[in-house]
This record gives C-alpha cells, sequence and structure tokens, in this order.
C-alpha cells in the first residue's frame, strides 16, 4: 500500500524503462531511489511522471485521499459477499470499475482488488482471481500492512485469497500456513469448515495422510451442522478417496457410500458421477471386478450426458480387462 509500489507496477506494466521514464525528468538515481522507497519526489516531477505514464497525476498526489462514494461502495460490496450474494456484488464491482477507472486511494484500491478476487475465487473464475492476486495484491500489500485494516473482513478476505492462491499454484506450505491464519479471522462457522477442508487438501498433498484426514472430517462436523450438502458430500467422498490410498477400505467404502446417499438424496445429480467412478475404483481394489466395471459404467454414462472429459473412466475400465 506504498506510493512507490504503485508507481513501479504502473512502470512496469506499461513496459517502461527507468531510464526511458527518467529521460528529461528527474535523474535516473533520483527515480530509482524513489522506486525502492527510499526517497520522496516533488508534485511537479510526479505530474510529469504521470503524463509520461498516461495516468492522472491525481494517481499519484492524491494516493492518500479516501473517497465517500467509494467507501459506500465497498461496504456494499463487503455486505453482498457475507451474504453469498454474488450477483448484486457484481453490479457493485462493475459500478466501481466503471466510474473509478484510477482508485487514487492506495488504502481503497487495495481493498477493492482483496473483495474483488474473493468474489471471484467464490463464482469459480479461478484464474482470473490468482491473476489479481499475483499482479496486484502481492506486489501491494504486505502482512504487516494488514494492522490498517480495521474491518476485520478484509483481513480474513485477504488470508482467503492468499491461501487459496497458493493452494492452486501447488505451494502447499505456503497454503496450509495461510489457511491457519485465515481461519483464526474466519467470521463463520461455514468459512471455518471451509478452512478445515482446504487444509486436509494442503496435508494431503505434502503427504500427510493421517493429519488430512483427521482436518477432513472437522470440516464434515460443521458442515453437517450447517446442512451444508453438497460440501457433506464434497466432504465424504474425499475422506473416502483419502482412506482409499491409506488401504483402509471399509473405512473407504463407508465414506463413499454415504456420499452416494446424500447425492441421491439430495437430488445432486451432477455429483453422482463422480462417486460412482471412486466407488468402481475402491471395487476394483477389492477385486470385486463386476461391482467395479458396473460403477465405472454408470460413471461414464453420466459423462457422456454431461458432456464432462470420461478419459480417466476409461482408463480405469480398460485397466480391469486388461
Amino acid at each position: 500500500m506504498y506510493l512507490h509500489k504503485r508507481f513501479q507496477k504502473l512502470r512496469t506494466l506499461k513496459q517502461i524503462s527507468r531510464q526511458d521514464l527518467a529521460k528529461g525528468i528527474v535523474s535516473y538515481s533520483h527515480l530509482c531511489n524513489f522506486e525502492s522507497g527510499r526517497h520522496n519526489l516533488s508534485d511537479d516531477i510526479i505530474k510529469a511522471l504521470a503524463d509520461k505514464l498516461g495516468v492522472p497525476a491525481e494517481y499519484f498526489l492524491a494516493h492518500n485521499i479516501r473517497s465517500r462514494r467509494l467507501n459506500e461502495l465497498l461496504s456494499n460490496l463487503v455486505a453482498f459477499l457475507k451474504n453469498n450474494s454474488y450477483s448484486e456484488a457484481e453490479n457493485v464491482i462493475y459500478n466501481i470499475e466503471v466510474n473509478y477507472p484510477y482508485i487514487n486511494s492506495t488504502f481503497q484500491e487495495t481493498c477493492f482488488y482483496i473483495l474483488k478476487s474473493y468474489f471471484l475465487f467464490k463464482i469459480q473464475r479461478a484464474s482470473e482471481a490468482i491473476a489479481l492476486v499475483t499482479d496486484e495484491i502481492m506486489y501491494l500489500v504486505e502482512e504487516k500492512d494488514l494492522k490498517y485494516f480495521t474491518d476485520p473482513y478484509f483481513i480474513e478476505s485477504y488470508y482467503y485469497v492468499l491461501a487459496t492462491t497458493y493452494l492452486r499454484n501447488k505451494e502447499y506450505i505456503k497454503s496450509y500456513d495461510f489457511f491457519l491464519k485465515y481461519m483464526n479471522y474466519a467470521s463463520s462457522d461455514l468459512s471455518k469448515a471451509d478452512a478445515y477442508y482446504n487444509l486436509s487438501v494442503s496435508s494431503y498433498r505434502m503427504n500427510h495422510l493421517s493429519n488430512a484426514i483427521s482436518l477432513a472430517k472437522e470440516a464434515l462436523e460443521i458442515y453437517l451442522d450447517e446442512l451444508a450438502w453438497v460440501k457433506i458430500f464434497d466432504s465424504h467422498n474425499f475422506i473416502g478417496c483419502l482412506y482409499l490410498e491409506d488401504k483402509s477400505l471399509d473405512l473407504a467404502e463407508s465414506h463413499f457410500l454415504k456420499a452416494l446417499d446424500v447425492a441421491k438424496k439430495m437430488n445432486l445429480n451432477n455429483l453422482l458421477e463422480k462417486i460412482y467412478h471412486n466407488l468402481g475404483l475402491l471395487y476394483k481394489v477389492y477385486k470385486n471386478f463386476d461391482a467395479a466395471l458396473e460403477y465405472l459404467y454408470m460413471s461414464l454414462d453420466l459423462k457422456k450426458q454431461s458432456k464432462n472429459n470420461p478419459n480417466i473412466t476409461y482408463y480405469a475400465i480398460i485397466n480391469i480387462y486388461i
């Protein structure tokens, strides 16, 4: 959330070297010292540099001035995200981007990027969210800057988007660390359950199988209390996969069948292809090949109907025949 970071980011984005930007305006060494945070520049020099970068001078000169109207919009965005009202949240994001192509306040700009990336993760637009986290949030804000946020929801969202980005980028140690920090700020039981679940995934990826199982069970207990049926299905299915890898076949079967029961009773038909596939893999290990093929073919039929990639199920079937 520092002016020199914003300046350096914009220059890099515009693909302008320090030498070219400084030419005719300020010495190269002075510009280097400014971008490193060691020195400030006069307003006149900043105006000239802003003009060369093609942005309003206020984007640099007014970086400590917050807009009341933008504060209201950010508060509305927080409220919609807390209520999972993603359509309304999207409208607020559009409104901000149209009316504030440059958010002068570095603090408000950071708040907006955090909330927008959180929104993008929640609506399954992960690649856009990761780009925003990597290109903007990681560049502009550090953990030590979180002391400036008076609303803990921004801190919660910050840790969530960083942890999720690390998980998606397969940086599992960092992901685990940030999900632990996220849990300390989780504002709801479901958020805590999500933290447990993602900690379980990170733990599994680090080959800590017993810890992964324990964490996934913690998540499942909360999801059951909250009657979050899709997440209950996902947890049973994931725990079943963990037990299958652990060669605890009876426990794996128990959780897979519970996931199947949830999917059928709650009409989660789009999830059936996943659990049928996993049951097929389980019964293959049991060497109950008739049951394995029955479930795998059911999964294959559903994948053809939904036009999901069936290759992994074809591969499992072929492995049984050969």
